[in-house]
């Protein structure tokens, strides 16, 4: 199973069907310098981020290895699962970001979050202020690399 492809629909396995389609128009490979994924606590049956980022990883090193991919991967979001109290939040988080920031093919992560009055235990700022929330303060203290967060909201 592609991890966090749960349905199993046709866009499962999108990657693999790019790069065939690519080889039989152009009858070559397409240049792939990096892979990129998503995982969620959300959409993987664990209801755990680390889980879901773990098998997402497996996933891509295996097509990196396959492909001969030099670049490492990019997991564009992650996020844990949003519909537990916000100590297993950000536990989530916080091994998570461990995981990723340690792992060796991971070159770059960033986390799902909000600004938004109505899913707050998911902020990484204050929705009107400019203050760090406690998930946004584990996020940027677990990691050791510079953190940067987004300033827009909507409400």
């Amino acid at each position: 199973q592609t991890p966090n492809c749960w349905w199993q629909g046709e866009t499962c396995r999108w990657l693999e069907d790019f790069r065939s389609r690519y080889i039989a128009l152009y009858g070559s490979a397409p240049r792939i310098d990096a892979l990129g994924g998503h995982c969620y606590g959300a959409i993987h049956p664990s209801y755990d981020s680390l889980v879901a980022c773990r098998e997402m990883i497996g996933y891509l090193d295996g097509i990196k290895q396959a492909w001969s991919i030099d670049g490492g991967h990019w997991i564009n979001e992650f996020g844990p699962y949003m519909f537990v109290p916000q100590n297993e939040i950000n536990r989530q988080l916080r091994e998570t970001v461990l995981y990723l920031d340690g792992h060796k093919t991971v070159a770059r992560y960033a986390v799902w979050t909000l600004r938004s009055v109505n899913w707050e235990p998911m902020n990484t700022m204050q929705c009107l202020g400019t203050e760090l929330e406690d998930y946004g303060t584990i996020y940027r203290d677990t990691k050791a690399h510079t953190v940067y967060f987004p300033l827009m909201g909507w409400r």
